[in-house]
């Protein structure tokens, strides 16, 4: 997959000069000549401020190239080459595997299981980190409810014991942020820690549904949630294990420098960013997710799901290692 959202405004051409298939290139006003771009692989993610051109929309329907144009924090439109044989390949497997009751309940076992260890493993890093007995207290509360999991041995029980699990967890957080008064509500921008969260979360989901439309799957076929035609399931249950290690350090670490007079405004009760705290945000996310010369991004995260989801699919295997938070 070739992601472009690390690029500065400009345009996605078609360049007939190159020997290489298929022939596209960045060009910007402040740099006509651009540069020559990478083989995508099936899929270029290409934001709102990057323009593809006509020709370059056929160079990669011809190629079998997918081109998906994001916004914020969705992919508003999908353009489509023809199904390749391998998708058809891929798919077919999927199913399988998906219709099989049991090794269905292990994967969502499996990535319930992951995102526990995650909270668990952030919370004591705080803990340790601050000397702070509460939190302790909490990691160790998080942990028993961990150690219980393997007693829900239908999808619903799972389920039931993922929530109970989160709210366990986020309930360390008021003392954790030195903001008594927070309590996680999702999707309703209760306060800026809510909004700054949903918001996250939702690139953390573009990334992981790009990363399997890049593979192949079929996106609407979850487990862990029920499936849903109309939403990414299948994402949403991969990127369980990713949302300590990726969204909720990365708020952690931002919230206390974040200027909410010029980041947040509120109106009728819910908050939304301004101009200002869009623009601070995705400045920090970009450079979060795809790293700098001196630390690594934590963008890779999400091709890694997708490869362990892949080693379940096509070899059944049960031994699932998912990105973890080190103690």
């Amino acid at each position: 997959m070739l992601d472009l959202t690390a690029y500065k405004a400009g345009a996605l051409c078609y360049d007939p000069v190159q020997p290489r298939s298929p022939r596209l290139r960045w060009r910007s006003h402040d740099d006509p000549e651009g540069r020559v771009l990478p083989d995508p692989g099936s899929l270029v993610a290409c934001p709102r401020w990057i323009h593809p051109t006509f020709d370059a929309l056929a160079e990669c329907v011809e190629h079998g190239v997918d081109l998906a144009i994001l916004r914020g924090n969705r992919i508003t439109a999908l353009v489509r080459a023809q199904y390749r044989a391998s998708t058809v390949s891929v798919r077919r497997q999927q199913y399988a595997r998906h219709d099989d009751s049991a090794a269905a309940w292990a994967l969502a076992y499996s990535l319930v299981e992951a995102k526990a260890r995650n909270q668990r493993n952030l919370l004591y890093r705080a803990a340790q980190r601050r000397h702070d007995a509460r939190l302790h207290a909490w990691a160790a509360r998080v942990h028993a409810e961990w150690r219980s999991l393997p007693m829900h041995r239908t999808l619903e029980r799972l389920r039931g014991g993922e929530g109970h699990l989160a709210r366990t967890y986020f309930a360390a957080w008021p003392h954790w942020l030195r903001r008594p008064q927070f309590q996680r509500i999702a999707r309703r921008a209760h306060d800026p820690v809510n909004l700054l969260l949903d918001i996250c979360y939702s690139r953390l989901c573009q990334a992981v549904t790009l990363e399997l439309l890049a593979a192949g799957y079929d996106i609407a076929l979850g487990t862990l949630h029920a499936e849903d035609p109309f939403r990414p399931t299948l994402a949403l249950d991969l990127m369980e294990p990713l949302r300590p290690l990726v969204v909720d350090r990365f708020v952690l670490a931002i919230v206390p420098r974040v200027q909410e007079s010029s980041w947040f405004q509120c109106s009728d009760g819910r908050w939304q960013m301004t101009a200002v705290g869009h623009a601070a945000l995705r400045t920090r996310w970009l450079r979060w997710w795809h790293g700098t010369a001196r630390k690594p991004g934590v963008g890779s995260t999400a091709a890694a799901v997708v490869a362990t989801y892949r080693s379940w699919v096509e070899t059944g295997s049960t031994d699932l290692t998912w990105p973890t938070v080190a103690l």
